[in-house]
C-alpha cells in the first residue's frame, strides 16, 4: 500500500511538473509569436515607407524626363544640333551645350554666345 500511495504522488508530481513545463513553453512561445509579430509589422510597415518613396522618385524622375525633353525639342526648334554641341563640349574643355542657355542665349551653330 506504501509503495501505491508513493506511485500516485510520483504520478501527481509528474503531472504537476508536466503542466508547469507545458504552460512555461506555451508561455515562452506566445512571448516569441508576439515579438516576431511585432518585428514583422515593423519590417512590413518600413516596406510600405520604402515603395511609397519608390513611387514619389519615379513620379519626379518622369516629370524631370519630360521637361529635358521639353528643353531638348525647344532647343532643337532653335537650331540647335547634338553634334555641334559634343564638338563644342570636346573642344572647349567640357563645356556642356546646356551652358547655353543662360541669358536667354542658345549656341546654335558651333560657337558660345555670351
Amino acid at each position: 500500500m506504501f509503495y501505491f500511495i508513493l506511485i500516485v504522488s510520483c504520478m501527481s508530481l509528474m503531472l504537476n511538473c508536466y503542466n508547469f513545463l507545458h504552460n512555461f513553453f506555451l508561455l515562452v512561445a506566445k512571448k516569441l509569436a508576439s515579438q516576431y509579430q511585432k518585428e514583422a509589422n515593423k519590417c512590413n510597415s518600413g516596406m510600405e515607407t520604402c515603395e511609397e518613396v519608390k513611387e514619389k522618385a519615379e513620379e519626379a524622375l518622369s516629370a524631370e524626363m519630360k521637361l529635358t525633353t521639353m528643353w531638348e525639342i525647344r532647343a532643337r526648334q532653335k537650331g540647335w544640333r547634338e553634334k555641334v554641341a559634343k564638338s563644342n563640349a570636346q573642344t572647349q574643355g567640357g563645356w556642356v551645350a546646356s551652358h547655353c542657355l543662360r541669358d536667354s542665349k542658345l549656341c546654335c551653330s558651333g560657337g558660345a554666345q555670351r
